[in-house]
């Protein structure tokens, strides 16, 4: 986390990803993530976006909810970056930069019995745990952006929406 004065806490959560174990668990390699992810951002750039990301909002939002948090932050949290840097064959590094992440763990509904409950789960209830909260966040928002590319790379993305049942069934209009 970035100390300074600033709204909400400013965050970026990275890992390094070995290929094997990307081809082993999404059919992906390291090197199809880092072109696709890299592609995609300047894509969502070149028209204008300014949330750099795959879909960093859908994680945030369950956090939000399930922690008591504020989702009329999340349009403004969600503005996050992800980045990957193809560092050789065998390795690649992912990161989310959330210039501004607005959370707390005392207060507002962090107090409601479900929220409290979750927060406790993850060590995060009460003064002084905001910071442990925003790298968690951070984590399962990389973690998502990681896994959506993944499923992008390998062809399953639209299979996985239509096993799912996320999408409905094609109609034949004869």
């Amino acid at each position: 986390i970035t100390p300074g004065r600033q709204k909400g806490k400013r965050i970026i959560a990275s890992c390094q990803i070995k290929n094997d174990i990307l081809k082993k668990i999404s059919r992906s390699t390291n090197y199809s993530l880092y072109e696709h992810t890299n592609a995609y951002k300047n894509a969502l750039s070149l028209y204008g976006g300014c949330s750099l990301n795959i879909h960093a909002v859908n994680g945030l939002a369950a956090m939000y909810l399930a922690f008591g948090q504020d989702p009329a932050y999340l349009g403004e949290c969600s503005q996050a970056i992800v980045d990957a840097k193809y560092i050789n064959e065998e390795t690649l590094e992912m990161s989310i930069t959330i210039p501004s992440l607005i959370i707390g763990t005392v207060g507002g509904g962090t107090g409601l019995p479900s929220a409290k409950t979750c927060l406790e789960i993850v060590d995060c209830y009460g003064p002084g745990k905001a910071k442990k909260l925003a790298e968690i966040m951070a984590a399962v928002a990389l973690a998502g952006e990681i896994s959506c590319g993944a499923a992008h790379c390998s062809l399953e993305f639209v299979e996985a929406h239509e096993t799912m049942g996320k999408n409905p069934p094609k109609q034949n209009h004869k």
